[in-house]
């Protein structure tokens, strides 16, 4: 266990943090994938709508509660399907190369960099269809993921 995360220069310590904050975003995926599997788009809706509500009061052309808003009450059951899956099957597939990473098998490190290198082509694809600024900062967060996976990779590579 004492071998899990050994930080030796300020790249590898980054390296970590960003792994800590993938494993944090991975475990909420799975968490609202899962959430979503047991409600019911109106429910859904209504907490959407409880949740904007007083923003659009006090500014009705705010873009961001506008969005969520709209977003909402456009909701539909193959939406909320694809929408669980999706968040489920990402959040668990990088869970579990994370939790490889830690462990240092070496696999999970191409297998991480392939992974999110998918879901960055993918969320630059959605970007550049319907927008979404925080589909450009996941896909350059993921790279970013991807660089520094590489990197840990070599150096892990030499040392074995």
């Amino acid at each position: 266990m004492q071998d899990w995360i050994q930080v030796k220069d300020p790249l590898d310590t980054l390296f970590w943090i960003t792994i800590l904050l993938k494993a944090l975003n991975s475990l909420g995926e799975v968490v609202v994938g899962v959430s979503l599997f047991f409600l019911k788009i109106s429910t859904l809706q209504a907490w959407v709508s409880a949740l904007v509500q007083p923003e659009l009061v006090e500014d009705s052309q705010d873009l961001l509660a506008n969005y969520l808003s709209h977003v909402s009450q456009s909701f539909s059951l193959g939406g909320k399907n694809f929408l669980m899956i999706y968040l489920f099957m990402h959040g668990l597939l990088k869970l579990v190369l994370i939790f490889a990473i830690l462990r240092k098998k070496l696999w999970a490190y191409p297998a991480m960099i392939v992974l999110l290198g998918v879901f960055s082509l993918y969320s630059l694809y959605k970007f550049s269809h319907v927008g979404g600024l925080y589909l450009l900062i996941f896909a350059v967060f993921d790279v970013l993921v991807c660089i520094l996976t590489y990197s840990e990779y070599q150096r892990l590579r030499k040392v074995w």
